[in-house]
């Protein structure tokens, strides 16, 4: 047995001292808990705040999808010399010339889309000079809250966003 002479409290960082206590205390419990929490709570924020970076990464993804479906619907067009039609469903939009499908974009699940003019809604019309015949607002509805509104003019490419 170990003996202590002068009790320093020397013995407690010794071995043997170390090789005869059996289990934690409450006190070293309750202080692994605790760091074990501040380490869960801190990745749980950097969780979050990374998913609210990675669904502001597919908004602003999403965007510029369209907008490139419009111009490339709208070169094809002039190229093919063909009438075509963007057609905007609730989950996707489609870019058809006659019945062939050119270019599709899905959407992700809890997005929906839509394309609001005054005659004929969720439907645009190119020509076969490459001119839209019907100017509107495609709305995207987000689920985490927010709409995003491209406002396009007739005979022209530029696109409006307000979010």
């Amino acid at each position: 047995m170990f003996s202590n002479i002068n009790n320093d409290g020397a013995y407690l960082f010794k071995y043997e001292h170390l090789r005869e206590t059996k289990g934690v205390t409450l006190i070293e419990l309750m202080i692994y808990i605790s760091v074990l929490l501040v380490f869960i709570s801190v990745f749980w924020v950097s969780y979050k705040n990374l998913s609210k970076i990675y669904e502001d990464n597919y908004k602003d993804d999403l965007k510029k999808e369209v907008h490139s479906l419009i111009t490339f619907s709208t070169y094809s067009c002039k190229n093919m010399k063909l009438d075509g039609k963007v057609i905007f469903n609730r989950d996707q939009v489609v870019f058809k010339i006659g019945d062939d499908v050119k270019k599709q974009i899905n959407l992700r699940k809890g997005y929906a889309i839509s394309f609001n003019t005054g005659t004929v809604d969720n439907l645009m019309l190119i020509n076969n000079n490459g001119k839209i015949y019907t100017s509107g607002t495609i709305t995207i509805q987000c689920p985490t809250g927010g709409n995003i509104a491209m406002s396009i003019s007739v005979d022209n490419l530029y696109v409006k966003v307000k979010e």
